[in-house]
């Protein structure tokens, strides 16, 4: 590989730059090798200078000598640099101007090429309908094509459109096929939206499989509807110690419902010692979620705290 690269070969070059980046090993001769490739014309050189320049790797941070870069890039047609100059112009980031139009043309054009992003990106586009006709049919077949090329999100939201019948039929079993296709890709969300269509169907032992698997993710939901599993013994042996220490995993990432039975469990002194000061610590996370039987539940504890008497 150094053999070749000493040639000039802008492969090589861009290969070898690939593997000093790998593991952080030696990034500033990654950017030499990216560095000597973009200047013999090599287009994934020029992209991946281009991303060195943008994330500061090994080189000083400039955007706008970013996408100098991947505008080289793009003009030899390559996807990637493509997609980068299309978000620049949906987002009017990098001294580029706001242009939804000029921003459509880049999409397509790097989804022509083989990107994975720009159909997803085109499809999320129809879908907000912001500074752009909403049009679902459109969004659908972006995501279609996006989800061929091994976009977990774009067959995520496949299945969330078939899942609550928006711009298609209402079709359970069709989103179940696209929620299991991301999974295989490792979407956290579609394995949690799987968990809830077998518990609402009644079959335990397979929501608490997917759930698992989200969780383990870190996927903070999961970890709260596992939670719920254990506390029912609802596909799993009931264990209320499983399923608080599941619920306050869930409620330290954010969930509220998590925080609120967190709340509930130290007021109470269900499952947990009864601890008023912890309760009152989870009943106000939840209740900065907007949670109003939160609110009332840590005015409630407060009282107690004080002396005072509930009305």
């Amino acid at each position: 590989m150094k053999k070749a690269a000493k040639t000039g070969d802008g492969i090589a070059l861009v290969e070898l730059g690939s593997m000093y980046l790998k593991g952080g090993q030696n990034i500033e001769k990654a950017v030499h090798c990216y560095r000597v490739a973009a200047e013999k014309g090599d287009a994934v050189g020029q992209s991946e200078l281009g991303l060195m320049y943008e994330e500061g790797k090994g080189i000083e941070r400039d955007e706008r000598k970013a996408f100098e870069y991947f505008r080289l890039a793009a003009d030899q047609g390559l996807g990637y640099a493509l997609c980068r100059l299309g978000h620049a112009y949906a987002k009017g980031t990098a001294g580029f101007d706001r242009n939804i139009s000029r921003a459509i043309e880049y999409y397509e054009a790097a989804t022509k090429k083989g990107s994975v992003d720009a159909p997803f990106l085109l499809g999320v586009m129809y879908a907000s309908g912001i500074d752009i006709q909403e049009d679902l049919s459109k969004t659908e077949r972006y995501w279609i094509e996006a989800g061929k090329r091994g976009h977990p999100g774009a067959l995520f939201n496949l299945g969330y459109m078939y899942s609550i019948g928006k711009g298609v039929p209402r079709d359970l079993d069709q989103a179940e096929a696209y929620y299991r296709s991301a999974a295989e890709l490792g979407h956290l969300e579609a394995l949690n939206n799987l968990g809830s269509m077998y518990s609402r169907r009644g079959q335990g032992a397979e929501a608490v499989e997917f759930y698992s698997r989200a969780s383990q993710g870190g996927h903070a939901t999961s970890a709260f509807n596992l939670g719920a599993m254990y506390f029912k013994g609802d596909g799993v042996p009931k264990d209320l110690r499983r399923a608080t220490e599941l619920y306050r995993l869930a409620a330290l990432n954010g969930v509220k419902d998590a925080q609120f039975n967190m709340g509930h469990f130290y007021a109470e002194g269900l499952t947990v010692a009864k601890d008023s000061a912890r309760a009152v610590v989870f009943f106000r996370l939840a209740a900065a979620q907007s949670d109003s039987q939160a609110r009332r539940g840590m005015e409630m504890v407060m009282r107690y705290r004080t002396g005072g008497t509930q009305n």
